[in-house]
């Protein structure tokens, strides 16, 4: 499904998008849903956890290039650099 776009009016009364960016995160072993992983837009501080189905959806943010991590159950942080708004209409990741 289409992730929701929001039209805010900035303080000159100009338009400004605000995006949301979704996906869901796999094993890349056996591509089963990763519930419970925390995913974050570096240093902007909008959070989410993958559900059970291991979806997650981030946003508040207006265009423009963005780092996500994702918090994996053992190791360290993984990193993707991102696009918003994506032409794809979300980031399906595997871990």
């Amino acid at each position: 499904s289409e992730l929701p776009l929001y039209e805010k009016f900035d303080a000159d009364g100009f338009s400004a998008e605000i995006n949301h960016v979704g996906g869901t995160i796999r094993s890349k072993k056996d591509a089963t849903p990763l519930a419970g992983l925390e995913v974050a837009i570096k240093g902007r501080g909008w959070f989410d956890r993958t559900d059970d189905d291991g979806r997650f959806k981030v946003g508040g943010m207006p265009p423009g290039d963005y780092t996500l991590v994702v918090w994996p159950e053992k190791g360290k942080p993984k990193e993707r650099k991102i696009s918003v708004p994506t032409p794809a209409e979300s980031y399906d990741l595997e871990f």
